[in-house]
């Protein structure tokens, strides 16, 4: 058979298929724009675009007050499993530097919210404070991290609300998702079955069809990523935090359904808004359908399939392999799922399609 019969065969199948990802999350352009010049009076030091239109940062400056915001548009997008994300990461990084014990964290809802939008925490640094806040706006998130060496953790939940204030956040659409994290994990993942560092053994040199089931399974996982029916995001409670290797646990946080007939994990990487997901898909041997696995690099824009094996890989297996595509942020993979679209786009097959 050509390599056209192929490319004929996956756009006939992305026409029959029933599953479809959801529609992406919206942001008013006005808001993602341009961020103030000024927020709780101090003065904007710089700004920087991300990817496209997906994330926006700036920061400002005054004195020893500084005030980071981050907006953008990340896979999972619930607040609570990323809130957690980037409080693990001030208390690995700060702790040696002084970082004292944190206030209760507090949920909080942005300015014209009718429930709780997001959670936010205090800590005492030094002769002064820091500050994190974590909010879900339109299936955006917004992050706010405020350092001070005169405010005490009380003042800074202060500035925290006046920030809020100055940002003129957009009304809400769509109420946030829940504030909740999964349990841990009562065993280790059932369904792992490459436990060792991926190896060549463990790595397919995909043929077409493959790649076709490997672009289906992403077509399905990209509802799931930007917080579809059932998915981490929706209902964090019918998922667990899986243990992680102590070497990996500072710089992301692993999740998996509790039902060990939904196969896979899904880890949030650091707290950039990215993750990476480890799938069950099929591949094929001698012509014969089998189970088979495959991990996705889950960027802002789009999931991309970055490996297919033969099986779910462990997460510190898959990770360190990953990494650099998350890094990197490009398109690079065996296919590619943009966001709110129904289309798969496939690297240029070459000698991986069958004769």
């Amino acid at each position: 058979m050509t390599k056209d019969f192929w490319r004929v065969l996956f756009i006939a199948l992305l026409c029959k298929s029933a599953v479809a990802a959801a529609a992406e999350p919206s942001m008013p352009q006005a808001f993602l724009a341009k961020l103030p010049d000024a927020v709780d009076g101090i003065p904007q030091l710089n700004s920087q675009g991300g990817v496209a239109t997906y994330d926006l940062g700036a920061n400002y400056k005054s004195g020893e007050d500084v005030i980071s915001l981050y907006i953008f548009r990340a896979t999972n997008p619930n607040a609570a499993l990323w809130f957690e994300r980037a409080d693990s990461l001030i208390n690995f990084i700060w702790k040696p530097k002084g970082l004292g014990e944190g206030e209760p964290i507090e949920s909080f809802s942005v300015p014209g919210a009718q429930q709780p939008s997001g959670l936010r925490r205090a800590y005492r640094l030094g002769n002064g404070s820091t500050a994190l806040a974590v909010a879900e706006v339109n299936g955006w998130l917004l992050k706010i991290r405020s350092t001070s060496d005169r405010l005490s953790p009380a003042e800074q939940i202060g500035r925290l609300d006046r920030i809020m204030k100055d940002l003129a956040v957009p009304p809400s659409l769509a109420p946030p998702h829940p504030l909740v994290l999964p349990p841990e994990c009562a065993e280790a993942d059932p369904n792992a079955s490459i436990e060792a560092l991926i190896s060549a053994e463990a790595i397919r040199q995909p043929k077409g069809e493959d790649i076709l089931a490997a672009g289906m399974t992403a077509l399905a996982h990209a509802d799931s990523v930007i917080g579809g029916k059932g998915s981490l995001a929706e209902e964090p409670t019918k998922y667990c935090r899986m243990k992680l290797p102590e070497n990996l646990a500072p710089f992301g946080t692993a999740y998996r359904n509790i039902d060990p007939a939904k196969k896979g994990w899904t880890l949030l990487f650091a707290d950039s808004g990215r993750s990476i997901s480890g799938l069950e898909t099929i591949v094929f041997e001698s012509g014969k359908a089998q189970p088979g696995g495959m991990v996705t690099a889950n960027l802002l824009d789009r999931t991309t399939t970055a490996m297919i094996l033969k099986g779910i890989p462990l997460v510190d297996a898959a990770v360190p392999a990953v990494t650099p595509l998350i890094l990197r942020g490009g398109p690079d993979g065996y296919n590619s799922v943009v966001y709110g679209t129904h289309t798969v786009h496939v690297r240029d097959l070459g000698d991986k399609a069958p004769e």
